[in-house]
């Protein structure tokens, strides 16, 4: 079995609804600060056999998340 875990982060441009995805934390805390809705989403990859692959997906706003700490 194969499993895999990382954090992506959906930025949305307020002006334009322009939408992009970065896997860079200091990134996403930068444009959080400039005002720009930023989304923190969990993927949990399984690949429990050569031709099934389950995906679990968690989705919050990285502002809402309890254990969020802007870095200085």
């Amino acid at each position: 079995m194969d499993i895999s875990n990382y954090i992506e982060y959906d930025i949305i441009v307020p002006e334009t609804n322009e939408r992009f995805t970065t896997r860079e934390r200091y990134e996403a805390v930068a444009y959080l600060k400039d005002s720009y809705l930023v989304f923190e989403r969990h993927v949990t990859a399984h690949n429990p056999t050569l031709y099934i692959q389950t995906r679990m997906t968690i989705t919050r706003q990285l502002h809402n998340n309890p254990d969020f700490q802007e870095e200085e």
